[in-house]
């Protein structure tokens, strides 16, 4: 079984003043002082992503380093969350498709609607997505174990059943129902069945000021080769990570595990690994998510613990599918690197 880490404090950086941490940091510290290039080996291509580091906390030193930093991605970001300060910037306000990204906002709307425990049932539409992440029709899962699921395989399934379910409750009445898709861009019957849930969406990003977020699906796959399922910034991104680690971080820090295995209401186990492999080499991670479409091409966001009660935010957007590692740890690497 993969070891579950349990935050019991809504606040996730509450915990950080707790006795004992500073030990733990200490670890990190010692960790990232010694990591080397092998925790990246199945990346030849990018042998230098991550080097031998060490810690710093001078943020103006970091930002004259980070500058210099080449990267592949259209959009990025490192921003921290402390003082709400944008470490590093390229083009952190262009609107860009999120692929696989949108799920964060679509577990994040889905929370404020559905219980831990509340039952979603995997519907023959859901299996019917994109991609096998080991999901069946007839299966039950809680939504906590579906959305653990759903974010650490980008399970296109986990996420449509938990938009049907969300739907569901959105939509009791036809006119309701018949609202929603008025204002869709769907043009599938399955789109269709979760159009209530999208709206929601869109709705609640733009209630917390996050006004350039646009969804036409909870997956973030692309509608056709000119229209993506979700669309974004990187800073905006960065800034809703930040809020769900304030508010309800359980929601995603089970993406920092390599692996899962979730277990239906059956008992049954169904097993995946994280999309992003260097999650387990990489001190510090506690949050990950990828994404990749031929719209979007390769996304990532990641969320890392300096080490000093200062975590940062690492957003990369438009780059390809393995440069999106490349750039998003060579972030991580200037963060991390002394004057």
């Amino acid at each position: 079984m993969v070891k579950k880490k349990q935050i019991k404090k809504n606040n996730f950086f509450d915990e950080f003043g707790k006795p004992g941490y500073g030990l733990a940091f200490l670890g990190i510290s010692i960790s990232l002082i010694s990591f080397s290039i092998s925790a990246v080996a199945d990346f030849n291509s990018h042998e230098n992503i991550v080097a031998p580091v060490k810690l710093a906390t001078d943020y103006i030193s970091i930002a004259s380093k980070i500058d210099n930093v080449d990267i592949e991605a259209k959009s990025a970001i490192v921003y921290r969350i402390k003082n709400k300060e944008v470490i590093y910037a390229k083009n952190p306000d262009e609107v860009l498709p999120l692929a696989s990204l949108t799920k964060i906002p679509a577990i994040f709307t889905a929370s404020k609607m559905l219980g831990k425990d509340t039952d979603i049932p995997i519907t023959e539409t859901a299996v019917g997505r994109e991609g096998d992440t080991g999901l069946s029709y007839g299966e039950h899962f809680s939504f906590e174990m579906l959305s653990n699921l759903s974010l650490i395989t980008s399970s296109n399934d986990g996420i449509f059943a938990i938009a049907e379910k969300a739907s569901q409750l959105l939509s009791p009445k036809e006119e309701v129902f018949q609202d929603a898709i008025s204002t869709s861009t769907a043009t599938t019957t399955e789109e269709y069945l979760i159009a209530p849930f999208v709206k929601k969406m869109n709705e609640e990003m733009h209630k917390i000021g996050l006004d350039n977020f646009t969804f036409h699906n909870a997956s973030g796959l692309d509608i056709d080769e000119q229209v993506s399922g979700g669309y974004g910034t990187a800073r905006e991104y960065a800034e809703l990570i930040a809020k769900i680690l304030d508010e309800n971080p359980d929601i995603i820090l089970q993406t920092r595990e390599p692996s899962i295995e979730a277990k239906t209401q059956n008992g049954f186990v169904v097993y995946g690994k994280n999309t992003n492999e260097l999650v387990a080499s990489t001190p510090g991670t506690f949050f990950s998510k990828t994404g990749y479409t031929d719209l979007a091409s390769g996304n990532l966001a990641i969320a890392v613990d300096t080490g000093f009660n200062d975590p940062v935010i690492v957003v990369v957007l438009g780059s390809t599918y393995k440069d999106r590692f490349a750039d998003a740890y060579k972030l991580y690497r200037a963060v991390f690197q002394s004057n």
